[in-house]
């Protein structure tokens, strides 16, 4: 994968790994996790 890729199925398994309930996918950022109500970078 290039630079800047993301790979679905491990953003997934973070997200159930920590709890999480939402991802957040913005062009140019890194992806973002709903945890407890806060929102957390990857």
């Amino acid at each position: 994968m290039g630079t800047g890729t993301v790979n679905m199925d491990r953003l997934l398994q973070a997200c159930v790994a920590q709890g999480g309930s939402d991802i957040h996918i913005t062009t140019g950022r890194p992806p973002v996790l709903r945890i407890d109500g806060s929102l957390r970078s990857l």
